[in-house]
């Protein structure tokens, strides 16, 4: 973590952002552990990142730091050209070099869940990027903040397109497999209707989602119920009477791809 953290102030020295799941994870959430470190440079600072790059060499001394450019990246948009590195195969940093400002980078809808709307500068200690549509509270970035405490995310993917849902839907199965819970619905009627081949995948995912939240949501309370009232309830949640239980999509999760 010392070293993260060491990694990111001098991040900041070069003007760039700090957002995505370090943010959710270890600044909000206060975990000790995270998957990578996300970071932005808009394109008035793309110069910054390259004295970032190199200095890295020098804070860095003696460490294996290996360095892909991912032109175009589809992860963040299609406005990302991402530079993976890798610090001795223990800190996974994406550099994003943002074609526009940063204005337009806070006013880019492309986040794909209220828990990764966070972003953090060496002059803002955490912000919002923007405030999704009808959320409808005085102090979003409070409210916010307590739902990713709270482990409670909405979906606000806005993109058209199977392939933004695929990767929202398995981002989305893995924070709900860790004790997550998704607010409100996960893919509205507009957007349902407007997958095409991906759409068994997605809705499967979706009714697997739904199951692992109602299987959560009993344990929760089953302690003070008797088994029968337990096993009543289980059938209520799950319409095991009609045999809605199981195996909603067919598969199996082995099936599951990233």
């Amino acid at each position: 973590m010392e070293e993260a953290q060491r990694l990111i102030d001098l991040a900041f020295c070069f003007d760039a952002v700090l957002f995505g799941g370090y943010i959710r994870d270890v600044v909000v959430l206060g975990k000790t552990s995270y998957n990578d470190i996300d970071l932005m440079w808009p394109t008035e600072t793309h110069r910054s990142f390259e004295n970032f790059r190199r200095t890295l060499l020098v804070v860095f001394p003696g460490v294996n730091i290996t360095h892909v450019i991912d032109k175009g990246n589809r992860r963040y948009g299609h406005r990302m050209d991402v530079h993976h590195i890798c610090i001795d195969r223990r800190i996974q940093v994406d550099c994003c070099l943002y074609n526009g400002s940063f204005r337009d980078w806070l006013n880019d809808k492309s986040a794909d869940f209220t828990c990764n709307l966070f972003y953090r500068t060496s002059t803002v200690g955490i912000g919002l990027r923007y405030v999704p549509e009808n959320l409808g509270v005085p102090n979003p970035l409070q409210a916010l903040m307590e739902d990713t405490r709270n482990k409670r995310f909405r979906c606000i993917v806005s993109g058209e397109g199977d392939a933004h849902w695929v990767r929202a839907v398995n981002r989305a199965l893995r924070l709900v497999r860790d004790g997550w819970i998704l607010d409100g619905e996960f893919i509205d009627g507009y957007h349902e209707s407007g997958l095409t081949t991906a759409y068994r995948y997605v809705m499967a995912r979706v009714n697997r989602i739904n199951k692992i939240m109602k299987e959560t949501a009993l344990d929760a309370v089953s302690g003070g119920l008797t088994p029968g009232c337990t096993e009543r309830v289980r059938r209520k949640l799950f319409d095991e009477s009609d045999g809605s239980s199981r195996t909603e999509d067919g598969e199996t999760d082995g099936s599951e791809t990233d």
